[in-house]
């Protein structure tokens, strides 16, 4: 679809810009296009970040893409915790990894030194298997349980933004859903540790004029400030 200026020439309906990764960015881009072209447009999620389109653009027009539900992209979001968020669980598996590999080298001259050849020896004799082994063992169990943790913690969490909504879905096999409608959120907290300013994650916090409790939270996600600024402007929009 096409509309036609003054001159005759013809007027693209969308915008073919690359996907912005700052939401601020999109929405001077978004300004800068209304003032030049005088025509409105809107700032949409995309999966790199933000797009702007021509505002009642027809749906083959934006290109949308489709989430849970045939929700279109501009109006569904989904997100899961950040996978930096488990920095300190995957050190934790490297460095257990580590010392199940060496163990067998290492464990042994270590037990000579504190204890002496002969207790050394005695210790090994009185234990069902050799100490590296017992020593491998445990730091691959300690590896396969961080690891594990790390991948559920992540998996077993899914957020969701659609267009009047914002949902926390936690579970795997048992699941536990929570909503709250966006005309009734009451704050939107925005909670960063050093760590998270650093590399940019965060947790949300969202309460509810029912309640006046954190009724959904949104923890450890990538770009916080820049997915509340999201959920500011549907706010807005209602």
């Amino acid at each position: 679809m096409t509309t036609e200026q003054p001159n005759g020439r013809a007027l693209p309906a969308t915008v073919a810009w690359p996907a912005v990764a700052d939401f601020a960015e999109a929405v001077r881009l978004r300004d800068l296009l209304q003032g030049e072209a005088g025509h409105p447009y809107q700032v949409h999620p995309s999966g790199d970040g933000f797009v702007v389109a021509r505002a009642g653009a027809s749906s083959g027009e934006r290109a949308p893409r489709h989430g849970a539900h045939g929700a279109q992209a501009s109006d569904f979001v989904e997100l899961r915790p950040a996978r930096r968020v488990g920095w300190g669980k995957g050190l934790t598996a490297l460095l257990a990894g580590g010392v199940a590999f060496t163990a067998q080298d290492f464990v042994p001259v270590m037990l000579d030194r504190g204890l002496g050849a002969s207790a050394a020896s005695q210790v090994s004799g009185a234990l069902p298997i050799a100490p590296g082994d017992a020593v491998a063992v445990a730091a691959l169990a300690i590896c396969f349980l961080v690891l594990g943790r790390w991948i559920y913690g992540r998996y077993s969490r899914l957020y969701r933004v659609t267009h009047d909504a914002i949902e926390e879905v936690v579970g795997i096999v048992a699941i536990q859903t929570r909503r709250v409608r966006l005309q009734h959120v009451r704050s939107v907290g925005l909670q960063q540790t050093v760590f998270g300013r650093i590399f940019n994650v965060g947790t949300l916090e969202f309460a509810s004029a029912g309640t006046g409790e954190i009724d959904v939270r949104f923890a450890g996600i990538r770009r916080p400030a820049t997915v509340r600024s999201l959920i500011h402007e549907r706010i807005n929009r209602l």
